[in-house]
């Protein structure tokens, strides 16, 4: 008796191929996630239960008071939760003299500190509101929650009345960072009754932000192939960027403005520049840091350029003459690069002044009197 040979089924082998290649690419965005978080740190900037600065008296701010440069310093202080009315408040608001007439809008202002807002790779907020809020950083707007579109003003109330179990939720919102600056930056809030005969008030919120790995440093050094130089002389100015394996571009600097620019090569680049005037010259060289390092400038070199020493002589193309004759001066000037023009005297009177070309100046000159005369060029 022969057995039967079974055939596997090609609908079948797809079947499994795709659940395979399915689960492949799962287990590869799961590494790729992992590798991304881990890569990455998140920090609080404002915690939950923070103390905030807040105005409780039922007044209209208008806009001004979402400004980072905003003075607070009249407004009172106090703990999240702040708000009223629920009994689980740190700090309890005000809401006016009558109970049946509340203040629609109450406002909150919070600083915090960030030295390195570039690494910031993401910036969130969980916010608990009761009944509708609008929040800013640095004076812009980066969430609107439970309040309507358009104008809103210290009358606006919320869209919807928050009630039991929704009152203790906090709302995430992913948020721009692109306000964010360095150093001090502050969070603007104003929440908003849905109407003034709410029962009650809920504030208080958390700012997480998370950061990029921190680039690894850099040094920056820059030398002169000549210092001091001369006016008009070409020196070298060679940039090392340390570790020698930073890639991109330095940019030289002369005081605030840039001179030119150079591509690294083992961690060094250079440009060639003259200086036409003489003195010090302050220079930096700036490494603008690259996907895998971070940027750095060099310590100021100060560039001393000195003058030129040259030499002129002095010549005559008919010496003596006739009174009458004109005569060609040519005045000849060595040096580096001579420039400029030359005065031509009889004495310590100025005959006239001439420019330089290719360090030679000439002039054309008769004399009516007789006798020695004692020219000059300088």
């Amino acid at each position: 008796m022969t057995t039967p040979q079974l055939q596997p089924s090609p609908r079948r082998g797809a079947l499994v191929r795709n659940c395979l290649a399915a689960l492949f690419a799962l287990v590869a965005g799961v590494l790729v996630t992992d590798l991304a978080l881990a890569q990455t740190t998140s920090t609080t900037l404002i915690a939950k239960g923070a103390v905030w600065k807040y105005l409780d008296n039922g007044s209209d701010q208008g806009t001004a008071w979402r400004a980072k440069s905003f003075a607070d310093g009249s407004w009172a202080s106090g703990a999240g939760q702040l708000g009223y009315g629920d009994g689980d408040e740190a700090t309890r608001l005000g809401f006016g003299p009558n109970p049946n007439a509340k203040y629609i809008t109450t406002y909150f202002r919070k600083a915090f500190t960030l030295d390195n807002p570039s690494q910031v790779k993401s910036l969130a907020i969980n916010v608990l509101r009761d009944d509708g809020a609008l929040v800013y950083l640095n004076g812009v707007r980066v969430i609107r929650s439970n309040m309507p579109g358009g104008t809103i003003t210290s009358t606006t109330g919320a869209l919807r009345n928050v009630r039991k179990a929704r009152e203790k939720i906090y709302h995430h919102f992913s948020i721009n960072k692109a306000a964010l600056v360095t150093g001090r930056n502050v969070l603007a809030v104003e929440v908003h009754q849905v109407d003034a005969r709410s029962a009650d008030l809920s504030f208080d919120l958390e700012l997480i932000a998370t950061f990029s790995p921190a680039l690894p440093s850099t040094t920056t050094a820059l030398a002169s192939s000549a210092n001091p130089s001369l006016a008009g002389q070409n020196i070298t100015l060679t940039a090392t960027v340390t570790p020698a394996t930073a890639t991109g571009s330095v940019t030289f600097k002369h005081g605030a403005t840039t001179i030119g620019t150079g591509t690294l090569n083992a961690g060094v680049a250079t440009m060639v520049r003259s200086f036409s005037t003489t003195g010090a010259h302050s220079l930096t060289a700036v490494y603008a840091g690259s996907a895998d390092f971070a940027g750095s400038t060099s310590v100021a070199l100060n560039q001393n350029v000195n003058k030129v020493n040259s030499s002129t002589a002095l010549s005559s193309s008919a010496n003596p003459s006739v009174a009458g004759e004109s005569v060609t001066l040519t005045a000849t000037v060595t040096g580096a690069s001579p420039g400029g023009t030359v005065t031509f005297k009889d004495g310590a009177t100025t005959l006239g002044t001439r420019p330089l070309s290719a360090g030679v100046a000439t002039m054309t000159r008769s004399f009516a009197a007789t006798g020695a005369h004692s020219l000059t060029a300088v």
